[in-house]
């Protein structure tokens, strides 16, 4: 217990500044570190690391995707370097492995389903920066971050309390339906009082209260579920972390697995529909 809140001190006083700047290419750099290393973790955990030509693709396309997202966003271009890039990808795997053994070319589902979450990692840790760079994006990008720590800090509380009925046991032992809902409250809750804060603080920005109530609704179960696609993947491969890179806390994915699902929900969400109005020039 000392160890994990000694860690969750640091990165806290590392997560905060980066924050605080994510106006500057600090935040560019910080989302296309953490989409290398999650990728690395992932195929580590899959045993498919050793696979040189797989591991080296599929990290070069998780940075340079992520890293080109400030840049593309602010031509209205991401979709067209997320979907080209995502495209060689795929290919260049397919490419290698017409010139692998057979033998090799067994575990190609196996390869597939990596790519697969490599592209749903890569997606997530861009949504950081797209979700940021978007219009009134400084008082948006905060809610995913809040929508995941917040459904995760009422579910262990209200868990605890009135825990009883297990959500999926199978895959997550300890996360019962009490828990689920007293993380949803909580994330409700808090996002209201979110948008309250903005309202009055800012001059210029009125909150859509209907839609950040569904957004909330709508975060909070992709943060679970989130945390349970992970977790799924953990023990298909009976590993407890993907990696020891925080102590007490494990690695990236271990971290950062419902802040991935929460900031891309956060991106279609408001593609949607605004949660934030300008009612000033």
């Amino acid at each position: 217990m000392k160890t994990r809140i000694i860690t969750a001190a640091v990165l806290l006083c590392i997560l905060a500044p980066i924050l605080i700047f994510s106006h500057t290419f600090v935040y560019v750099v910080f989302a296309a570190v953490l989409a290398l290393v999650a990728t690395y973790e992932l195929l580590g955990c899959m045993r498919l690391v050793s696979r040189i030509k797989l591991t080296l693709t599929s990290m070069v396309y998780s940075v340079l995707t992520v890293s080109l997202t400030r840049a593309s966003s602010a031509s209205n271009g991401f979709m067209k370097i997320f979907v080209c890039a995502t495209f060689v990808y795929i290919f260049v795997l397919l490419t290698f492995s017409l010139f692998e053994s057979e033998k090799q070319r067994e575990s190609l589902p196996e390869i597939m389903f990596a790519a697969s979450v490599v592209i749903y990692i890569t997606v997530g840790f861009s949504s950081f920066v797209v979700v940021r760079d978007l219009v009134n994006g400084t008082v948006l990008f905060p809610l995913a971050y809040i929508a995941a720590w917040v459904s995760d800090t009422g579910a262990y509380f209200a868990g605890v309390k009135f825990g009883n009925i297990k959500l999926i046991p199978e895959i997550s032992p300890k996360k019962t339906v009490e828990g689920f809902i007293g993380g949803l409250c909580s994330c409700v809750a808090v996002f209201m009082i979110y948008a309250g804060c903005v309202h009055i603080f800012s001059k210029d920005l009125s909150p859509n209260y209907i839609w950040i109530f569904v957004c909330a609704v709508l975060l909070s179960v992709a943060s679970v579920i989130g945390d349970l696609i992970a977790s799924m993947i953990k023990r298909r491969y009976h590993i407890k972390d993907y990696s020891h890179l925080f102590p007490g806390h494990g690695g990236v994915l271990d971290r950062f697995d419902s802040i991935i699902a929460t900031t891309a929900g956060l991106f279609v969400l408001s593609s949607i529909m605004p949660l934030f109005y300008t009612t000033a020039g």
